[in-house]
């Protein structure tokens, strides 16, 4: 029987293509969304530093410019930590966007793993039932039918296996004479 051969080998080929590059992008999607966290906690570290030097500036009773200055450069900082947040919520949606395709595509590509394996289930039981047939074949015809050279098989003599552990193959002709070989 021939080879077992899948019809849609291309298309699982190429479902799983899309799964690999499914996960390289949420891979990606990842590395951006700790970058943003990373980034975040800088901002809110200077944010706190600058504050706090500003609260101990206005402590020391510092002229009125400086208080101006002090809070132009924090409303800037909360500014930055506001865009900071925003970038952090937007690379965690394009996160969970690459986690859904991954999902989507692993989806697909198990279905056609699943259609394949259940067709080279069948090709095997077909491989099975042909084999079955063929020896039931074999052992249904008459004793003549294999022409004028029959195979038989018996134990004959010793071996060092013991009185029965040599196999010989007995040839039997048309003429009813035996031919060991």
């Amino acid at each position: 029987m021939k080879r077992f051969r899948f019809r849609l080998q291309r298309l699982l080929d190429l479902r799983e293509q899309e799964v690999d590059a499914a996960r390289r992008e949420l891979a990606a999607a990842r590395q951006a969304v700790a970058t943003a966290e990373a980034g975040l906690r800088t901002v809110e570290g200077l944010v706190r530093r600058r504050l706090d030097d500003a609260a101990r500036q206005e402590a020391l009773g510092s002229p009125a410019l400086d208080f101006v200055l002090r809070r132009l450069q924090i409303a800037g900082l909360l500014r930055t930590l506001a865009e900071a947040r925003a970038g952090l919520e937007a690379a965690r949606q394009v996160e969970a966007e690459r986690r859904q395709e991954l999902v989507a595509a692993l989806g697909r590509a198990r279905t056609l793993e699943r259609l394949r394996d259940r067709r080279r289930e069948e090709w095997r039981a077909e491989a099975a039932r042909a084999e079955q047939a063929e020896l039931d074949e074999l052992a249904l015809r008459p004793p003549g039918a294999f022409g004028p050279v029959a195979p038989r098989l018996s134990l004959s003599g010793t071996g060092p296996l013991g009185p029965v552990g040599e196999l010989a193959l007995h040839l039997s002709t048309s003429t009813g004479k035996e031919e060991p070989r």
